[in-house]
């Protein structure tokens, strides 16, 4: 690949633009009320659709040819400032800007994917005001989905799947800390709320591969979330409820020290009582969260706590699933009843420390240390007892009697992670450089009590199974990262890094080099090419079962090259190609959401494909993107010659989030969020034999998976706020979930029900129905 990646980079300099007379500008961006520095403040150059950022200590330098230009600085925060420029000679214009910290109000939150430094190799998109993007709970972690590479079949799970990739391979930071989702969920409808209070984002920050040295270690992606960290002097705040859920928080800025405090409440059982499966559902989910910071001088120390719990009730009833029959037009029903109960619970709590010091001109030291804890239960004993009906459409229906399932369950997981790093960062010359070392000490403590079995008439029962596991591990790593951001010309940036990681449980050394340049022959168009390996060690859902074996890390090696163009200031589009070489893989197989993983690390395989996005302002202010995926991904058994589609190939994939407003009227708004997939994969139960005792049961064919049906979901938000008072506002939402009534496939239950055939027939398991929700919000 390199022999086309080096002659491709000297054509593209020597097309590049030569300005003959040019002039520089230079200064500083500060905080108007602290004397703080700003580092990473835009400077956008208006006439040309280009710009630069400030460095650590606020410092920026732009060249640029004789003429009339305005300069806009924007920080999120603060006000934007316009100042307006003439050059006329090559003496060097120097500009000192003060900013002016405002109050974020919730209606300024970000989603942002784009390419904002050349350490990175991803798509590009803005999407304004998260907390109207419709969609379940008002999610930060479902907003990813709208992302050019990312896909789901499952809207009940804040789940995503990114160029091919399980969410296992996907790393999350809240404010520099690493969270995770739940470990032992097996339904979305359990997982409630995540950790991310939308209501707290200022920023958040989207990596679908070639993730930057300094971020941790899995296959696919990173995504960061930043909290708001800049308040006016008086207190601000909201209050919001909904048919799902309420909460409330309050920021304010006391001399140098911002705070914000947040809580959320969520009862969604309004939406779970429509689901296919009926009875009592118990669903709660609350959470506390605190953000601060404490700037004195040219130091700033910055805290965050959270503390949540969710709880999950729930007694089923029963639940009928229907499948074809063997003409057109004939269907049958299959029908649970259940008795027993299903009780999911967890705590999840997170303390962190960061403190930012500058001991140099240029160079800062970053220390942070940080707890994470989560503590899990899950608690089943229900018994179904599952009846045919071949004529569901009688008036008096037959229902055959075919077998009983009983599953019991007692799990508990126990994560202990505890954090501490040290970094530099410093601007010596053209480049940039930062390191850092992490050490951490995780402790797992896993008790796995199931019981499964089936008994009845039916000829093929599926494979019963008792496991009992008690498992106490440390997964306690060092890692380390050097990373320099060189820019070469006026055109050409790169970016390379090495990661080093030790990982204790498989005693394994990891070297993780990593590259990527930005080229930008005109303002308005930047080539990317991005370069490096992805080591993804056995963690959590990977060690559940003891039976594989001695594991080791799974790896990623990440090509890409990528196009992105301005056809005008608020309308960009980007595209790019990607391979993913795939080695020491698990195979794995979903129960339902829950990550089933066999065997160890005996395959390999590849991804390829195509991510294309727009962004753009088809409406004044107000952002849209329109995306499509193609993906290629295969596996192997190592070894074989026979490549197959891995789980997650969704061959095809749209992403649509369109906003718009009534010109006469524009505090009345509309949202809209569209989804479309080719079909996911999964494995097919087959007959098996013991050879022991001769039983056949149901089993998982791993090999030759099928597609699920395709995913398609259309969801829709009208908006209107209301300015009541000089600092109030109220805001009202409806929200149609599922617009078209669409009814999606989450799995399938198997079932041998038909005679004609000596093997198990699919019914399908579907996700939600049209679902009404209104939402009123109060800003002060």
């Amino acid at each position: 690949m390199f022999r086309f990646i080096f002659p491709f980079i000297v054509l593209i300099s020597i097309a590049a633009n030569i300005y003959s007379q040019t002039a520089l500008v230079k200064g500083s961006v500060i905080n108007s009320q602290t004397s703080e520095p700003l580092s990473d403040c835009n400077i956008l150059v208006k006439e040309t659709l280009t710009g630069t950022s400030s460095n650590f200590n606020g410092e920026f330098i732009i060249e640029l040819p004789f003429g009339d230009f305005t300069l806009q600085f924007s920080y999120i925060g603060f006000e934007t400032y316009i100042e307006k420029i003439n050059l006329k000679s090559s003496k060097t214009l120097v500009l000192d800007v003060k900013l002016v910290p405002v109050s974020l109000k919730e209606d300024q939150i970000t989603v942002t994917g784009k390419k904002s430094k050349p350490n990175t190799v991803e798509q590009s998109i803005i999407a304004k005001e998260i907390k109207r993007m419709p969609n379940l709970y008002n999610d930060v972690l479902r907003s990813v989905q709208v992302l050019a590479g990312v896909s789901t079949n499952n809207e009940l799970s804040s789940g995503y799947n990114v160029r091919g990739g399980s969410f296992d391979e996907n790393l999350i930071y809240l404010n520099g800390f690493e969270i995770y989702r739940p470990f032992l969920l097996k339904q979305g409808i359990e997982e409630n709320q995540t950790l991310i209070n939308p209501g707290l984002v200022s920023s958040i920050n989207f990596y679908n591969g070639n993730f930057p040295s300094r971020l941790g270690d899995r296959m696919s992606s990173a995504l960061e979330v930043k909290y708001a960290d800049h308040f006016n002097n008086t207190i601000h705040g909201s209050f919001y409820a909904d048919l799902l859920n309420t909460g409330i928080l309050l920021n304010n800025s006391i001399n140098d020290f911002n705070w914000s405090i947040a809580g959320r409440y969520s009862y969604p059982d309004a939406f779970l009582k429509q689901l296919q499966t009926t009875g009592d559902y118990s669903p709660s989910f609350s959470d506390f969260q605190f953000s601060g910071n404490y700037t004195f001088g040219d130091n700033r120390i910055e805290l965050l706590g959270l503390l949540a719990e969710n709880k999950f009730f729930f007694e089923p009833e029963s639940w009928i699933g229907n499948f074809g029959g063997l003409t057109r037009g004939d269907y049958r029903e299959l029908k649970i009843d259940y008795t027993g109960r299903n009780e999911y619970r967890y705590v999840t709590s997170l303390i962190g420390i960061k403190s930012i010091n500058k001991i140099f001109k240029n160079t800062k030291l970053l220390t942070s240390a940080a707890y994470y804890s989560t503590n899990e239960t899950e608690q089943k004993n229900i018994s179904g007892n599952i009846f045919y009906n071949e004529n569901p459409d009688q008036s008096h229906p037959v229902n055959e009697y075919v077998k009983t399932r009983d599953e019991l369950v007692d799990n508990k997981l126990d994560l202990s992670s505890y954090r501490l790093s040290v970094g530099l960062m410093s601007e010596i010359g053209n480049h940039i450089l930062s390191t850092g070392a992490e050490y951490r000490i995780v402790d797992l403590s896993n008790r796995v009590n199931e019981n499964f079995y089936e008994l009845g008439d039916s000829t093929l029962l599926q494979t019963p199974y008792e496991k009992f596991v008690d498992q106490s591990i440390k997964l306690n790593s060092l890692s380390i990262f050097l990373e320099d951001e060189i820019k070469i010309t006026r055109e050409l940036k790169t970016v390379a890094g090495l990661r080093y990681l030790h990982y204790d449980y498989t005693n394994e050394n990891l070297f993780s080099p990593r590259l990527s340049l930005l080229y930008e022959p005109t303002p308005l168009t930047t080539f990317n090419i991005g370069w490096g390996y992805y080591y993804q060690p056995p963690f959590i859902n990977e060690l559940k079962n003891p039976e594989i074996g001695q594991l080791k890390s799974q790896r990623a090696i990440h090509y890409t090259l990528g196009i992105e163009h301005l056809f005008r200031e608020d309308f960009k589009f980007a595209a790019e190609v990607y391979y993913k070489d795939l080695d020491n893989l698990i195979p794995f197989y979903f129960d339902e959401l829950k990550m089933v993983y066999l065997n160890g690390n005996t395959r390999e395989g590849y991804a390829y494909g195509l991510d294309m996005q727009i962004d753009a302002e088809l409406v004044d202010d107000m952002r849209s993107i329109i995306g499509y995926s193609y993906l290629d991904s295969k596996e192997r058994d190592k070894g074989t010659a026979k490549y197959q589609r891995r789980l997650l190939d969704q061959t095809h994939t749209i992403q649509i989030f369109l906003q718009d407003k009534f010109k006469k009227h524009p505090n009345w708004q509309s949202h809209v969020r569209f989804l479309f997939g080719s079909g996911q994969l999964y494995y097919n139960r087959i007959a098996v034999t013991n050879p022991l005792t001769g039983d056949s049961y149901i089993d998982v064919n791993i090999n030759n998976p099928a597609e699920y049906f395709l995913y398609f979901r259309v969801d829709m938000g009208l908006s209107a706020s209301f300015d009541i008072f000089q600092d109030y506002k109220l805001l009202f939402v409806a929200e149609v979930l599922n617009v078209f009534d669409h009814l999606n496939y989450g799995s399938y239950d198997w079932v041998e029900v038909l005679e004609e055939f000596n093997a198990p027939v699919r019914i399908p398991r579907v996700l939600s129905q049209r679902f009404f929700n209104i939402r009123m919000e109060f800003e002060f």
